[in-house]
């Protein structure tokens, strides 16, 4: 996808047999670093809906899949689905889509999922801003409020809101955390990981 003055957080990145390759081989870099995929303090729940978004090749998906409990599911999407598997080859749980996180989101898929999942965003991220991406994402989710007839402001106010270097693009990673509550979202966990020493060269090889 071109970047255009509407969209300059689009995917600047290549899509062929090679992209795909680094893509599995940072997954197997992140999984054995971090120990898991979904965080721990994440409860697993029957009939629980995650979307993956900018699911890439869909490796992320298609693990998840297999440790959630009876009724989980995994909804995939990515801005293009050349690197997922073909229909034939989804499980019964993952499903794939097409969706551009950075474009209004759909009426049917607001507050719809219990969890969302990404990774891979540093790169498309370039303008620098996470608080589009961090507002579209919340859209997603399903609000948790005290009782189900409450009004929950704070999100709503927050789904509201509207490089020189790769260093300068890609700032907004290292304080991320901290723009949760300064937007009024809840922030249950935040953990900083060292890249496992038995993935270390394949960390290197991947970039």
């Amino acid at each position: 996808m071109a970047t255009t003055a509407k969209n300059t957080d689009a995917y600047p990145l290549n899509r062929d047999f090679l992209a795909s390759s680094r893509l599995h081989l940072q997954h197997q870099v992140w999984t054995s670093s971090l120990g898991y995929l979904l965080h721990p303090a994440i409860p697993r729940e029957e009939h629980m809906l995650i979307a993956d978004v900018g699911c890439g090749t869909g490796i992320a998906s298609l693990e998840i899949a297999k440790q959630l409990p009876a009724g989980g599911k995994v909804k995939a999407y990515d801005l293009s689905l050349e690197q997922c598997p073909p229909k034939g080859w989804w499980p019964s749980n993952v499903s794939f889509e097409e969706l551009n996180i950075f474009e209004p989101i759909s009426d049917h898929l607001i507050g719809k999922y219990d969890v969302v999942f990404l990774r891979h965003f540093i790169c498309v991220v370039q303008s620098g801003n996470p608080l589009p991406l961090l507002s579209a994402l919340l859209k997603l989710l399903k609000p948790v409020v005290v009782e189900p007839a409450s009004s929950a402001p704070k999100m709503e106010a927050f789904m509201n809101m509207g490089g020189e270097t790769i260093k300068k693009q890609a700032g907004w990673v290292r304080d991320l955390h901290t723009r949760f509550s300064d937007a009024g979202a809840e922030l249950v966990a935040h953990d900083r990981h060292w890249t496992a020493k038995e993935v270390m060269m394949m960390k290197q090889e991947v970039g």
